[in-house]
């Protein structure tokens, strides 16, 4: 995919050179391939509203690039067809990057309460996991730290101290007192 404002068609078409791109681009005239990232997008979003998620957000693609605007389109749409509203608190902009979906997510988890709805079904999913496995299962020692750094990101630190205690009780009795684990 191109940006809007990017060179590279004009200067490959001014050599007289054949070219397909790769991702539909708004301001270009030349052929190209792409997938129905609008599409895409909705059918992501149906699957969140199906699978019952109250608060639904996206990151987003650049808008000066076709992608990123269609993908949006799409996701907005769907939302709308389940009787939701995609507000901007919901939706963080990357650049299709890993580290600029990471830094979106970050953002994101900090709105509207949405990292106190994920520590919550974060806990459900940790007391299933005890009662399932057992309190000395390593996974539960794993659970139990994510718990503590979520509550100690929200500034609840009395908590998150009880959950790095209990991470350590767990570890301690599956692996003893002397392991550096």
């Amino acid at each position: 995919s191109l940006h809007d404002d990017d060179e590279l068609p004009a200067s490959i078409r001014s050599r007289g050179l054949p070219m397909v791109i790769g991702g539909r681009n708004g301001e270009s005239d030349a052929p190209w391939v792409d997938v129905d990232n609008e599409r895409g997008a909705a059918l992501a979003a149906q699957l969140l509203v199906d699978t019952g998620c109250q608060v639904v957000g996206t990151i987003t693609g650049p808008f000066d690039m076709t992608a990123g605007r269609d993908r949006y389109a799409g996701f907005e749409t769907a939302l709308a067809g389940a009787g939701r509203t995609l507000t901007d608190d919901l939706v963080a902009t990357g650049d299709f990057s890993r580290e600029s979906g990471a830094r979106a997510m970050a953002e994101l988890s900090l709105r509207e309460g949405a990292l106190e709805v994920a520590l919550s079904k974060a806990a459900e999913a940790a007391a299933l996991l005890i009662e399932a496995e057992g309190a000395a299962h390593p996974d539960v020692a794993a659970a139990e730290d994510t718990l503590g750094r979520a509550l100690y990101a929200l500034g609840r630190h009395t908590e998150a101290r009880a959950e790095f205690e209990a991470a350590l009780k767990a570890r301690e009795a599956r692996f003893g007192l002397e392991s550096p684990l």
